[in-house]
Order: C-alpha cells, then sequence, then structure tokens
C-alpha cells in the first residue's frame, strides 16, 4: 500500500499492489451462482475514482458492496492486481478499516515522510525507504489469517485553506448553472443602467 495526499482538495491518494497466488495445479473458478465465492478485496466506504489494472488474462472486475471482485478464472502462478483509489476525509485523523477476505502473507504500508501512521492493534518497526530518491516512511508486517482486522489510523492530515476550497469550488462549479449566471447577469445589467437613467431624469 502507498499513500500520497492532496492538501488542496482533503484527498487521501491509495495505491494498492497485491499479488495473488494459486499455488494448486487447477485453475481457480469462482461459483457464477454464489457471487461470495469471488476474489473480493474490500474499499473504504467513502472511495473515489477507483482505477484496476492486473496480469489476469481473460478477467473482468466488478463494483460489488464494499469493494470489487475479480470475474474469471485465476490459473496456476502468481498474478497482480495494481489498483488506485482516493479517500476524501474531513478532519485531522482517518481511519482505515480493512477486513482481509483471505490470508495476506505480508504487508508493506509506503507513507509520506510528514504522514504519521499507527497500527493500534499490532507491534511493528517503522523504517526508511526510498523511491526514486525520494525517502518514504514504511511500515512492513507478515502472516495475517482470513477474517483478521487491520486497523490504520493517519492523523496530522492536512486541511485544504479557505483559498483552496474556494479554488475547488470555483472548479467544480457546474457549466450549466456557470452559463445560466452569466446569461441573468447579463440581462440584469441593462435593467439596472435603465432604472438607474431614470432616477437621474427625476431627480
Amino acid at each position: 500500500m502507498f499513500t500520497s495526499v492532496d492538501k488542496s482538495k482533503n484527498l487521501m491518494w491509495v495505491m494498492e499492489l497485491i499479488k495473488v497466488v494459486n499455488n494448486s495445479k487447477i485453475t481457480f473458478k469462482p461459483p457464477m451462482d454464489n457471487p461470495m465465492g469471488m476474489i473480493r478485496f474490500g474499499l473504504p466506504t467513502n472511495y473515489e475514482d477507483l482505477i484496476i489494472d492486473s496480469d489476469l488474462l481473460g478477467v473482468e472486475f466488478i463494483v460489488i458492496d464494499k469493494g470489487f471482485a475479480v470475474l474469471g478464472n485465476v490459473y496456476p502462478g502468481e498474478h497482480q492486481i495494481l489498483f488506485t483509489y482516493g479517500i476524501k476525509y474531513d478532519e485531522e485523523e482517518y481511519i482505515y478499516n480493512r477486513n482481509l477476505q483471505f490470508d495476506l502473507n505480508n504487508l508493506r504500508i509506503i507513507t509520506e515522510g510528514n504522514l504519521n501512521v499507527k497500527l493500534p492493534d499490532f507491534i511493528y518497526d517503522q523504517n526508511d525507504t526510498y523511491v526514486n530518491e525520494i525517502k518514504y516512511n514504511l511500515i512492513e508486517m507478515n502472516n495475517f489469517k482470513k477474517g483478521e482486522k487491520i486497523k490504520i489510523i493517519f492523523s496530522d492530515l492536512p486541511q485544504a485553506t479557505i483559498f483552496d476550497k474556494s479554488k475547488n469550488y470555483i472548479q467544480n462549479f457546474d457549466r450549466g448553472w456557470g452559463m445560466f449566471v452569466l446569461f441573468f447577469i447579463i440581462l440584469i445589467i441593462p435593467f439596472v443602467i435603465l432604472l438607474l437613467g431614470k432616477n437621474k431624469k427625476k431627480n
């Protein structure tokens, strides 16, 4: 898991790389009549802009309640699924809860150096790592079991300034409403000028 923060939008970006290993000699075929039997991945309830990429052949990804699932066969061997998404946060602290749908051999959490991260239910070491010569924090843990819950607390999250919020509001302003307001202003200005002209004549 790799995270970065867009302070101007109170938005935390998360990139996850998951290795799916089929150790058997048999292709895994999800039961078509039981969605719960698919390989599923959980996401936060308020995620946005999900993008998924994978080296799995002939599969599709479908959005389900609280995440997404792999629709298709998983052949023997090791496969990778890369996905990114954004998380909106309002406070300086955000609690990220993850319920594991399968055994997890290794978890690596990489965060920006100014971002405080805690996993209160586990004992771990926090080290430095470098990506493209930029220093990040690294938390690495092993051997999680299916059904285990992982709580990650992000604290001291930067907050958008009034200028940032105003800029975002203008950028997200609906174009249709913008045209309506512009048309209304163009329509009302001549009326105001005419009214002021009449008042001057009376005086």
